[in-house]
């Protein structure tokens, strides 16, 4: 007669202290010399929490001064991310991370900063053949500079580019200076940057991406100049600048370059217009564009509108 055995497991604190864990807590007044990274026992920096963190595990950081010191690009107040770890902070007022945030992983997995203030973003990693299957989320943060510099898609055949990393960019305070700046190579993945406030967003990135640009406050300007893409640029408010759009467009007639619904005011003397060649509160030097239902204020030797695209070019004002 076999005897049957039940095998009881007892998951002991201490011993197996991230097992079936989400999150991961970081808090810089822990000074007991107790760290293990649970809520009652928090790393007391973020490093230490990133490389314990496992691919889905959410970093908690509680309110305080965080000083990096990894070393990227000259600067040795870098935190250098993990692929698939969020961070979480307590709020952009009071969870600070005083250096600059890189990522440079070789990884088809997203990353998410949420609630954190520090001085700069950048995302650098090179070309990985994916799949993609979530965008990169950097939400409700207070920096200075947000720029995905990435390398382009693996090309499915010898003329148009694979899948890249995504982004979704929202609700970020980058005040009346701050820069959202896309460089990257050619992809066809989704980005939208919406809700946030700073000084200028620029669009210099390969082809092939769908771009939705909305209901941002923009001080000085909104530059597309970057490759075929379909992108919307729609519902912003830009106080003392313009929008400018210098992209390739699609020239088979499709409307796939729209400026829509914007609120911008046109000063002449704007640092936004210092490299331009005319002063207007819509410039449109793209392959194609379509205009439609924008409201200009100018202010001194500005235009309205002044465009030199090509077709299909529509502009439609809507009384």
């Amino acid at each position: 007669m076999k005897k049957k055995f039940l095998l009881f497991i007892l998951l002991i604190p201490g011993i197996f202290p991230f097992a079936d864990a989400q999150n991961i807590y970081v808090d810089v007044n822990n000074n007991s010399g107790t760290e293990d990274g649970t809520e009652a026992h928090p790393f007391n920096t973020i490093k230490e929490g990133i490389n314990a963190a496992s691919p889905g595990n959410q970093v908690m950081i509680k309110q305080g001064t965080y000083i990096p010191d990894d070393f990227w690009s000259g600067n040795d107040h870098t935190l250098l991310l993990k692929a698939g770890v969020s961070l979480v902070g307590e709020s952009r007022e009071n969870t600070i991370i005083d250096g600059i945030v890189v990522d440079q992983q070789s990884s088809n997995l997203s990353i998410s900063l949420e609630k954190l203030k520090f001085d700069e973003f950048h995302f650098i990693r090179a070309t990985h053949a994916g799949p993609f299957n979530d965008r990169n989320i950097i939400r409700n943060c207070a920096t200075t500079l947000i720029r995905p510099g990435f390398g382009a898609g693996i090309p499915v055949n010898d003329t148009t580019p694979g899948p890249n990393y995504g982004f979704q960019i929202e609700n970020n305070d980058m005040g009346t200076e701050g820069i959202i700046e896309f460089v990257q190579g050619a992809g066809i993945s989704e980005i939208s940057v919406n809700g946030n406030t700073c000084g200028y967003i620029y669009l210099k990135s390969g082809g092939g991406y769908t771009y939705l640009i909305d209901n941002n406050d923009v001080q000085y300007g909104i530059f597309d100049k970057s490759a075929t893409n379909k992108t919307t640029i729609s519902n912003n408010v830009v106080h003392n600048g313009l929008i400018i759009d210098l992209s390739g467009g699609n020239q088979y007639g499709v409307e796939d370059e729209i400026i829509e619904n914007n609120t911008i005011t046109a000063t002449e003397n704007s640092p936004a217009f210092v490299d331009e060649d005319y002063k207007a509160g819509i410039i449109a030097k793209s392959r194609s564009v379509t205009i439609r239902n924008n409201t200009i204020t100018c202010t001194g030797h500005v235009s309205g509108i002044r465009s030199s695209a090509g077709a299909p070019m529509h502009i439609v004002t809507i009384p």
